[in-house]
């Protein structure tokens, strides 16, 4: 007799049709490392949310994604059949929707098993918009979208309008749901990331670095930059000891944020009247 991985190999894995499913997107769906479960969970649980851990039949669940990796699907089943597999449920909804972990969820499901899942007690839709509100958590597309215009050069060349231009495009996409939108279109501010002076040079991916973490801290407290509208700061990056100053003016037109980068200089000691934001 052949054993099961060997003949699941033998046909092609079953995936739900788009029709049955959110059909979000795999790279626009928040994303959240397994090392934060457990804080997320805390997250949920101060928001009023609960999570049980129980075991359900795999058949029942549906998909919120519309994409999957058939190869990974195949990977996991071979995976559980040797034993592999790490012990670790998968997130759903309370209508029964998978949030994370649709690869192993199918396996199980080809497989014709049960599956451990952690179900919290809301509605997929409010359980993804909790996920998204979690400062940990994060989305490949956009994470992915600042790598691509940010490849590191070692040569410290000017960063140039057109370079600071897509960088900006992604930074306001990033920023979008908290209304901010960021200038980086001041003339001498490519020339400054490669001044010399700052030793080593600042490239796009380090200063991508800088933006993350600002996001990360609105997303925390959702006013990091817009307490500050009407007057000008200075972000500074402890880690990178980078300086970015920059006025923040209320746009009433758009009813947004415009955060205008003046200049950047790393600087340990950067002398300035204006408030210091550190991050």
């Amino acid at each position: 007799m052949k054993k099961f991985k060997s003949f699941i190999r033998e046909f092609d894995v079953k995936i739900p049709s788009k029709k049955d499913t959110m059909d979000i997107n795999r790279k626009e769906m928040p994303q959240i490392k397994s090392k934060d479960l457990n804080d997320f969970f805390n997250f949920l649980k101060k928001n009023n949310v609960k999570t049980i851990k129980k075991t359900v039949d795999a058949s029942k669940l549906k998909a919120t994604q519309g994409q999957f990796d058939k190869s990974k699907i195949k990977d996991a089943i071979d995976a559980i059949s040797d034993g592999s597999m790490p012990d670790k449920p998968i997130m759903v909804s309370k209508d029964g929707y998978v949030i994370d972990g649709h690869h192993r969820w199918l396996a199980y499901m080809n497989m014709g098993r049960k599956i451990d899942v952690f179900e919290a007690n809301v509605n997929a839709k409010e359980l993804i918009e909790y996920m998204k509100k979690y400062p940990k958590s994060f989305t490949k597309n956009l994470y992915e979208a600042l790598e691509l215009v940010c490849e590191r050069d070692d040569t410290c060349p000017v960063v140039t309008a057109a370079q600071l231009k897509a960088f900006e495009k992604v930074v306001d996409q990033l920023f979008k749901a908290y209304k901010i939108d960021f200038d980086f279109g001041k003339r001498h501010f490519g020339e400054r990331m490669s001044d010399e002076r700052n030793n080593p040079c600042i490239d796009l991916k380090e200063l991508a670095a800088m933006i993350k973490k600002i996001y990360m801290q609105t997303k925390k407290s959702g006013d990091t930059l817009s307490k500050h509208k009407d007057t000008e700061i200075v972000l500074k990056d402890l880690q990178s000891q980078l300086n970015m100053p920059v006025a923040i003016e209320y746009d009433r037109k758009n009813d947004e944020i415009d955060v205008i980068a003046k200049t950047i200089m790393r600087k340990k000691d950067f002398k300035t009247p204006n408030k210091v934001v550190k991050v």
